[in-house]
């Protein structure tokens, strides 16, 4: 399986968790529909990145995001729905606004981070490979 495949199975996974609880809460309008597109799209993101990544750095990088990211996002989702860690508050609702700003947050700043590391390696690797051939062959007698 390449890592594009896993990216893009992670995401529908991590993004069906919080689409069971929107649907269970009983909320069936646009709005919801709106709510649960939002909700996705941090999933969506990281799996385009594993899929049309320039780099391995970033696509490798994008699966471990996601995997971060998903796992955060559903232990917080579940937790707001079933109160596992928390106690039932009239604000638990703005978990589906908020978390989804952080998640895209972090991404975006870590994508941003992985990139520039992919372009170093990927100039590193560029100057090693040329540097070496020619220091070889002014370094023999």
């Amino acid at each position: 399986m390449t890592v594009a495949r896993i990216s893009l199975g992670l995401a529908i996974f991590f993004g069906a968790i919080p689409t069971a609880i929107l649907l269970l809460s009983g909320g069936h309008s646009i709005g919801s529909l709106f709510i649960l597109s939002w909700v996705i799209a941090p999933y969506a993101l990281l799996a385009l990145t594993a899929r049309y990544g320039k780099f391995p750095a970033v696509t490798i990088g994008s699966l471990v995001l996601l995997v971060i990211a998903g796992l955060f996002g559903a232990f917080c989702y579940i937790d707001v729905r079933f109160h596992l860690f928390s106690r039932a508050d009239q604000q638990d609702p703005l978990l589906f606004a908020a978390l989804p700003i952080f998640q895209a947050f972090v991404i975006v700043l870590s994508l941003g981070l992985l990139a520039g590391v992919g372009a170093w390696l990927e100039r590193r690797k560029e100057q090693q490979g040329g540097g070496s051939s020619a220091s070889r062959l002014s370094a023999k007698p």
